[in-house]
């Protein structure tokens, strides 16, 4: 569901948001280079650029939060949120900074399993682009079920057209079939 790819978008702000990624050329367009930036501001931007903003009002104050800091130099660590005096918030950072799986003893086996930390641009895309798709097929669904309803409404055909045509395009960017 689309509360789960808010929950990790917001997990990742909360964990990551500090860290310095580097954002591939692609991801500028015709003649843009590699980037570095944090990823908070990749992930704020991402959001900013489609419009999107967590639907759940606490990961919405969360969210609101980041965006408020975005043009400091840094973002409220962790602790910041955990502590934080509205208890909604305090409970569902910490609900979100608990690591649900930890591996143990691997490396004792000679087994280095790759850590979130060190794939954060892949961690945030994918977690983007799924938020993205979710969202998408979401709306899609919405406005065919009130065309089942009014067949003859022409704004509504041209928005799910106009739907279908990101989503579509969304797909081409990551190389997926989409299924329905």
């Amino acid at each position: 569901t689309i509360q789960v790819q808010e929950r990790d978008i917001i997990r990742l702000l909360l964990n990551y948001a500090n860290h310095t990624i580097m954002v591939p050329s692609k991801e500028f367009g015709e003649g843009g280079k590699d980037e570095n930036m944090k990823l908070g501001e990749y992930i704020l931007h991402n959001l900013g650029n489609d419009e999107l903003r967590p639907e759940d009002g606490v990961l919405n104050k969360i969210y609101l939060e980041f965006l408020s800091r975005l043009n400091d130099s840094d973002f409220p660590e962790s602790i910041y949120f955990t502590q934080h005096a509205d208890m909604n918030i305090s409970s569902s950072a910490s609900n979100l900074l608990i690591e649900r799986h930890v591996l143990s003893d691997w490396e004792k086996r000679e087994i280095y399993p790759i850590k979130e930390e060190s794939q954060l641009y892949i961690a945030a895309s994918e977690s983007l682009f799924e938020y993205r798709m979710k969202f998408l097929t979401r709306e899609i669904v919405k406005v065919t079920n009130q065309l089942s309803e009014n067949p003859d409404d022409d704004s509504l055909m041209l928005a799910k057209i106009h739907l279908d045509q990101q989503r579509f395009a969304l797909s081409n960017i990551r190389r997926r079939v989409i299924t329905h």
